[in-house]
């Protein structure tokens, strides 16, 4: 199911955002998935409300920086500053070369931006709560995982089965079905059962108690 974002993305037939569920985290967040279109365009992450984004994509950057600040004399110093997106990155490759603590690191990333708070000093001006896109470049392997595997890992009342949550993020993100034995990439998902089969051997679950 997707739900309705216009502009669909050339590359690969979706739409650059799709909508995953609602009510995370302590603000009732809404989760959304997407690809570097829907990543860049600040126009649309406001108009879903969307304050934070977390990059899957090892090989992609994205500057939000909206309001620079004077960088040290000498040398060549590129721009940074404040942002009107909060941006965390776990970047993984989409293939072999990554170690399961990667993906949990993803998915420990989106908790920590469920609930991360502003502190109240000139450093860090006042962050909009908001809602939360997790991408990579399509939108189709590492994004979709992470959101699985953290939907599985932190609610697993209401998704007991991680292969049906996947199942779920990919119909939400409007991929077809003959797609599913390739997508999310073999890799990423030997990664994931890799994390999964460590959470049954040691009987602790994938997020602690808060």
């Amino acid at each position: 199911m997707n739900d309705g974002l216009a502009g669909l993305d050339e590359d690969y037939g979706l739409d650059p955002m799709s909508f995953v569920t609602g009510g995370l985290g302590k603000r009732s967040v809404d989760l959304y998935i997407g690809d570097k279109i829907a990543a860049g365009d600040i126009d649309l992450l406001r108009a879903h409300d969307i304050t934070s984004v977390l990059n899957t994509a090892v090989n992609l950057d994205i500057n939000y920086v909206g309001e620079p600040i004077d960088s040290h004399p000498g040398g060549k110093v590129l721009m940074f500053g404040h942002s009107p997106i909060r941006m965390a990155k776990v970047g993984m490759i989409d293939g072999p070369g990554n170690l399961p603590s990667l993906l949990l690191a993803a998915c420990h990333t989106v908790e920590g931006l469920l609930h991360q708070d502003s502190p109240t000093k000139a450093s860090h001006p006042p962050h909009k709560p908001g809602n939360l896109l997790i991408h990579c470049r399509a939108g189709r392997s590492r994004s979709v995982i992470v959101a699985a595997l953290y939907l599985h890992g932190k609610h697993p009342e209401k998704w007991p089965s991680f292969e049906q949550t996947l199942d779920y993020v990919r119909e939400q993100r409007g991929m077809a079905p003959e797609e599913y034995e390739r997508l999310p990439t073999p890799a990423m998902m030997e990664l994931a059962y890799a994390i999964l089969e460590e959470v049954r051997v040691s009987g602790r679950p994938l997020f602690p108690i808060s």
